[in-house]
């Protein structure tokens, strides 16, 4: 269940997409969508102090540019959240900040159910054409869970969950079985276990089917040998489209393996929707 829900706007076509899937995600639950504009004012002020004594002045003019360029920007994306509301008819509020992006998101997190982001991130828009690492830094500070949408998100027919019995695989699969069973509970969902034990597996894996079952949900168990990264990336194309739950950045052997460089890998895919939690 979703009461509240935290989007990250930096005027991208992954943010759009980001504000579409939290208004439906919260008008299932009858939840609200907050909407983040950042604006990255260290970010700003950092370009400008190489600035040498005589180009001092044309630094600190430039920066009052940016400044007031990034205002009036987040002004916008704000403006272009709240018409994406009212038009899904949910409930909403407008946040503008300044401040360190992944900073002033994780913070707005720490009293909401989930933060929406877009697998690509543009936060820093006034001081960088190319996308940043606002999404990796978010997922290793973050309280609540993460859902990291691709530029075209299209409704999803399964869900794919990544279970090893970790705490982390186990942390993922309560928070999105939660937050996800309002809109989600009606498609086919899938838990997915890597080991070359396949009798442990299928102990393991049972542990989640029951878990389910008793939110009403008869999910298939799977069992698959080979590299975590390319058995889960397979299995998430296969099933398009679809959204994937993993836990981040497992801190055990077993979870660094089954979640650390897949994580990785995953988002640096770009296309396939990431339930993340750690």
């Amino acid at each position: 269940m979703i009461k509240k829900v935290i989007v990250g706007l930096d005027g991208s076509n992954y943010a759009k997409s980001a504000i579409s899937v939290a208004c439906r995600l919260a008008n299932d639950s009858d939840g609200t969508v907050v909407g983040v504009g950042v604006v990255d004012l260290p970010g700003i002020e950092s370009i400008e102090r190489g600035a040498t004594p005589g180009a001092l002045y044309f630094a600190e003019k430039t920066e009052e540019h940016k400044i007031k360029d990034a205002i009036e920007k987040v002004e916008g994306f704000l403006t272009q959240f709240e018409s994406t509301c009212k038009k899904y008819e949910v409930n909403y509020e407008l946040h503008s900040k300044q401040g360190v992006p992944f900073e002033v998101i994780v913070s707005e997190g720490k009293v909401s159910d989930l933060i929406i982001l877009g697998l690509r991130t543009y936060f820093h828009f006034e001081t960088r054409s190319k996308s940043g690492d606002t999404l990796r830094q978010i997922l290793e500070n973050a309280v609540c869970p993460v859902f990291a949408v691709p530029e075209k998100f299209n409704d999803p027919q399964n869900i794919l969950v990544a279970y090893d019995g970790s705490v982390h695989s186990a942390r993922a699969l309560r928070a999105f079985t939660d937050r996800f069973y309002s809109s989600y509970r009606h498609i086919k969902w899938i838990i997915l276990t890597l080991s070359d034990n396949s009798e442990d597996s299928k102990e393991i894996q049972q542990e989640a089917l029951n878990y389910l079952r008793c939110w009403g949900i008869e999910a298939k168990g799977l069992v698959l040998e080979g590299s975590p990264a390319s058995v889960i990336h397979n299995q998430a194309k296969s099933l398009e489209p679809m959204i994937a739950i993993i836990g981040a950045y497992g801190r055990s052997r077993i979870s660094e393996i089954f979640f650390g460089s897949t994580t990785r890998r995953l988002i640096d895919d770009g296309e396939i929707p990431l339930a993340i939690y750690h």
